[in-house]
């Protein structure tokens, strides 16, 4: 357990999801949390090799330097730690006006691949990923429709597994998880 933090996990932009078991972050004083900060504010307040663990929900979608927020969780992540992000897709994706997807597009199943020096000219911020997953509902306008969405949906899901084929349906939104390691 880290000394000062009391928790060996870092829940960045916690909003209203307080975790017990976590050093909770947030840059809205009235939500509580254990620490206010504006993770905009670049270096991050942290120590290297502080945690072993950072949950990061529905929060990259918010930051304007993805890559430099990504830099910064390698810092604080003790060797071997993990980065745990999580991301609206589909239609939550774009709708919400606050989203700042680091100046560029909603991030798509390859999306952290290309931060993980995979290819030559890609950034490798001295991550790897280890997993990814996908969430999906429909926003069809009856149930009946939803449900037969639903069924198609899992059916993919049941054939192929999540995958980029999740990223561009009609009248979706869903939730992509992608968990990073720091490299040792």
């Amino acid at each position: 357990m880290s000394g000062k933090y009391d928790a060996d996990i870092l829940h960045l932009g916690c909003g209203e999801d307080y975790h017990q078991d976590a050093w909770n972050v947030d840059a809205v004083p009235d939500v509580n949390p254990d620490e206010v900060y504006n993770l905009e504010e670049l270096p991050w307040p942290w120590p290297d090799n502080e945690f072993a663990v950072i949950r990061a929900y529905h929060l990259f979608e918010h930051l304007s330097d993805i890559e430099a927020a990504l830099r910064e969780a390698h810092r604080i992540l003790t060797p071997g730690g993990r980065l745990k992000v999580k991301v609206p897709i589909g239609i939550d994706a774009i709708a919400d006006p606050d989203h700042e997807w680091g100046g560029g597009n909603p991030w798509t199943w390859r999306t952290p691949l290309f931060y993980t020096g995979e290819r030559h000219w890609d950034t490798d911020v001295g991550m790897d990923v280890r997993h990814r997953d996908v969430r999906l509902w429909s926003h069809s306008p009856s149930r009946l429709t939803q449900a037969a969405d639903r069924f198609m949906i899992d059916a993919k899901m049941f054939r192929h597994g999540p995958g980029e084929w999740c990223f561009g349906l009609p009248n979706t939104s869903g939730e992509f998880t992608v968990v990073f390691r720091n490299g040792e």
